[in-house]
């Protein structure tokens, strides 16, 4: 058992596994969770993480060369070529063997450039003279950045610019139609309060409550309060405004894959790490469903701190919407860490698939 200090006390602890023992393993479609390894070895980024101990860089940069040079991309392929070029590591740490795993995705939302009656709600670029730690979400929103020309898009309700920034981006449907993105760009340095647990400490919402719709209902069902609530986050994210691509992209630089793209804390995992996760997922809170899938690292948020804390792309608009919502399950956490390649043979039947 190897373990790395963060998050305080707490210790992230590593164990290696086999294959065999991953629940889930061997149903996942291991092609999409590739392309998406892909896209990440195309881009790479690096940062300060506590695994770094573990990773070696040769190791990784042959695996993604391997995984380049692929002749195909289909389930057996790809399933073969991690089994053959990545160890499975159970993370845990000293106090815990699961972690947390959220969700979130791309709001499209109606919006205008310009400041007009209806659209009276903005989001800011990032001030020339940022430091940190800036004005508070309350000075902000008291005006401390008007007349600046900092606008970028303006919005008919403070619940949506405040949820774009929780979600860390949005794609804004113009009143001509044309479609833009307001994509991360920088932040005020204060930490972030989970709103939801403000109203659930104050009796105001439920613990079934507390959803991304049940929050938003409750702030615009009570205009009065709401800002206050809303207030009581003091982070505050700026943005930086772009034509809409056909997928948003995130912190890596490169386009989110639905349900293949992981937001974690980058001080704990690197980006372009693929990531085994074994959790349940919500729909409408009603069906209850496994999901056990292979995610690579790709993004991160402002909300997702520490070891075993992720959260998962659905997705833009709002079917996915309704998912990430729903999204909230304790999470089991496999890495898979580029080794020397081992000598496993294709199962019987998959050769075809290599040139297919």
């Amino acid at each position: 058992m190897l373990s790395a200090c963060v998050a305080g006390q707490e210790q992230l602890q590593w164990q290696p596994v086999g294959y065999d023992t991953i629940q889930g393993w061997d149903a996942d479609h291991h092609a999409e969770a590739l392309i998406a390894f892909i896209k990440s070895c195309q881009s790479p980024k690096k940062t300060n993480h506590a695994m770094a101990d573990l990773l070696d860089n040769q190791q990784w940069q042959r695996a993604c060369n391997k995984a380049e040079a692929l002749p195909a991309l289909t389930r057996e392929t790809a399933k073969h070529f991690f089994e053959s070029n990545f160890t499975p590591y159970r993370l845990t740490t000293n106090r815990r063997t699961e972690g947390l795993l959220t969700g979130y995705y791309i709001p499209v939302v109606n919006g205008s450039l310009q400041r007009t009656q209806a659209y009276r709600y903005p989001v800011y670029a990032v001030p020339p003279d940022l430091t940190r730690p800036y004005f508070t979400r309350k000075e902000i929103e008291a005006g401390a950045l008007s007349g600046k020309g900092l606008e970028l898009a303006w919005f008919d309700d403070p619940v949506i610019p405040f949820f774009i920034q929780i979600q860390g981006s949005g794609r804004v449907r113009l009143p001509d139609g044309k479609m833009v993105d307001v994509q991360y760009a920088d932040k005020n340095g204060h930490a972030y309060t989970a709103i939801g647990k403000v109203l659930l400490d104050e009796g105001k919402l439920t613990k079934q409550e507390v959803t991304m719709d049940g929050i938003k209902k409750w702030l615009r069902e009570h205009p009065q309060e709401a800002p206050d609530i809303m207030n009581r986050n003091a982070s505050y994210v700026f943005f930086s405004l772009a034509d809409a691509e056909r997928l948003p992209k995130g912190s890596q630089g490169i386009p989110l894959t639905p349900e293949r793209s992981l937001a974690i804390d980058h001080t704990v995992l690197p980006y372009g790490l693929p990531v085994f996760v074994q959790t349940l997922q919500q729909f409408n809170d009603e069906v209850t469903q496994r999901f056990e899938k292979l995610l690579i690292t790709q993004d991160r948020g402002g909300a997702i701190k520490g070891p075993l804390r992720g959260d998962i792309f659905f997705g833009q608009g709002a079917d996915a919407g309704d998912v990430a919502g729903d999204q909230k399950f304790k999470g089991w956490w496999t890495v898979l860490i580029p080794t020397e390649e081992k000598n496993i043979p294709l199962e019987a039947g998959d050769e075809e698939a290599l040139d297919s």
